[in-house]
């Protein structure tokens, strides 16, 4: 990853580490509404990969209720390039973390779970792709919550764990 000051201004705008970790702190929240328990580490990598692909989070369902497995078979074409997406996303998802953390919006249980903080922060935008990202982040969450291993959610996707 380059340095903040050497990266081109679209992608510092796109992968800001505030703006990243907006959406993590989303997708804990979400988990851990659904399941009453911080989310695996492991799984704070898919955030930024599914929600900010354009195609992947239009076509996400709007409820828990539709199992991921069928989705899957019903949308194959998201997986398509998941693989790269993910780990070019992997630095940015690194860099959002740390920064969450230091802004006390995430943090570490002693299991090594992730929790978010319940911290007001200013997510009310008149801007309806922010909206969106947030709303889909946080559903992702309560979403990742209804597979019991995380493992099987890398399985689904296509992803080694």
């Amino acid at each position: 990853m380059l340095p903040w000051e050497r990266r081109p201004i679209e992608i510092a705008n796109l992968f800001n580490p505030a703006f990243c970790s907006l959406l993590l702190q989303y997708g804990v929240r979400g988990y851990e509404r659904e399941s009453g328990s911080g989310m695996p580490y492991a799984l704070l990598f898919f955030i930024l990969p599914i929600t900010l692909h354009p195609y992947t989070r239009s076509v996400l369902p709007t409820t828990t209720r539709t199992k991921l497995h069928v989705w899957l078979q019903e949308n194959p074409e998201v997986r398509i390039d998941f693989i790269n997406r993910m780990r070019n996303l992997t630095p940015y998802t690194k860099e959002a973390i740390i920064f969450g953390c230091q802004t006390r919006i995430i943090t570490f249980q002693e299991d090594g779970k992730v929790v978010w903080i319940r911290r007001s922060l200013n997510s009310n935008t008149e801007i309806p792709e922010l909206d969106s990202l947030i709303r889909r982040a946080e559903f992702l969450g309560q979403w990742m919550a209804k597979i019991q291993e995380p493992a099987s959610f890398f399985t689904m996707w296509g992803v080694r764990p």
